[in-house]
């Protein structure tokens, strides 16, 4: 639950530092060479951490509720759209999606 740069952190990681991959605090995130930082809802953060630490199974077993799936999708877009240089057309299409 710690930024990616401070130590210690001010406050728990609640920013992805797109160039550098990690969760940052609001305080590292005014010194962010690229972008302002995406803000990741707690609940979103909290079941992202829990994603990786788990295997596919256990992760698909505790599914987000629907109305904290829309900051996912959206933090997935611009994050591989960022890595890619492009918006990517399975983005696009997402967004489509009700």
């Amino acid at each position: 639950r710690r930024c990616q740069r401070a130590v210690p952190a001010a406050e728990p990681g609640q920013f992805l530092a797109l160039d550098e991959g990690g969760l940052i605090c609001g305080e590292c995130r005014l010194f962010l060479s690229v972008g302002p930082g995406l803000q990741m809802p707690p609940r979103t953060v909290e079941w992202l951490r829990t994603a990786r630490l788990s295997v596919l199974e256990d992760a698909a077993a505790r599914p987000l509720p629907i109305v904290e799936t829309v900051p996912l999708r959206e933090f997935l877009a611009v994050y591989f759209g960022h890595h890619a240089g492009r918006e990517l057309k399975s983005a696009a299409f997402l967004r489509e999606l009700p």
